[in-house]
Formats: C-alpha cells, structure tokens, sequence
C-alpha cells in the first residue's frame, strides 16, 4: 500500500511537471486604435485605417497589414513568424528590404517576442536595424504591440506601442 502511494506521488510530480505552457492565440483580424498608440513614426500621420489579419496555427503566426489613407490602400507582404525559435528569411524586391526573424515566447506564454534584423536600400546605401517586438494580449480584444528599433548608422533606437482592437 505505501509502496503504491509514493507510485502515485512520483507519477503525479513527473506528469505535473510535463505539462505544457498555454500560448496566447493571436488569431484574428485587428485594428489599430490610433488614438490609444504612442510614439507612432511619422508615416502614420496620414493613415486613416490600419488592419492586421494574424493567422496562428501550432508551429507558426502568419500577419497582413493592410493600410488605408491619402487615397491609397496598401496590403504589405505577409509577415511569418516561426514558433520553434528558427530563424525566416524574407525578402521584398519591391521595397529592397531583406528581413531575419525568429520568435520565441516568453516564459508564461501570454507574450511573444519578435527579433528581427533587415536591411533595407540598394546597394551603397542600405540601412541595418534590428528590432524587437513584444506581442501581448491584453484581454480578449486588446493586443498590445511594443516595438522597439534600433538603427544601426547614427546609433539611434525608436520605441513605439500599437494598440489593436480586434475586429472578429
């Protein structure tokens, strides 16, 4: 009896101990509340809608930024994030802009963290920066997004947070 007892006891510790951390989903589509950010770049000044569709599955999270303002509307790239901690390479001929990234979750799982490296410009003229972002949850139609960049000429770091209301 006593030997099945600390059986028990010792099951209970082991499995307690595999269990797995609850990610947060991002899924869905957003919207940025623009009154709510902060630190926005100057390009936004002329944005009258931005939306940010996320589609998160296991292993990966998949985002479409489309914005609309000064009569144009604009979808850029989908931006993929990989969720085991590998690197993605991107690039946009259209832009001259190569990207690096790789996620990672932060321990409890609520936050996901971004790092990214990218150049952008043509030859002779590129600017290197890398970037940092962090991807919270606030409540259920909440996601708060703080982006901090660093440039690499002029030794300069941009920080900004983008609130997001979801949509559906």
């Amino acid at each position: 009896m006593k030997a099945t007892i600390t059986f028990l006891a010792a099951l209970w510790f082991v499995l307690a101990g595999f269990q797995t951390v609850r990610h947060s989903n991002f899924s869905g589509t957003w919207k940025l509340d623009l009154k709510k950010c902060k630190n926005l770049p100057p390009s936004f000044r002329s944005i009258e809608k931005y939306t940010f569709v996320v589609t998160q599955s296991d292993d990966s999270i998949v985002g479409v930024a489309t914005m609309v303002g000064s009569g144009q509307e604009v979808t850029l790239p989908p931006m993929i994030y990989l969720l085991s901690g590998k690197e993605e390479y991107s690039e946009d001929t259209l832009r001259f802009v190569k990207r690096w990234s790789r996620s990672e979750w932060a321990t409890t799982g609520t936050k996901l963290i971004i790092h990214k490296r990218s150049i952008q410009g043509q030859k002779g003229k590129e600017q290197t920066t890398t970037q940092t972002d962090v991807w919270e949850l606030k409540d259920r139609s909440t996601l708060l997004m703080t982006l901090t960049q660093k440039f690499e000429k002029g030794d300069s770091t941009h920080s900004e947070q983008r609130v997001f209301r979801r949509v559906r």
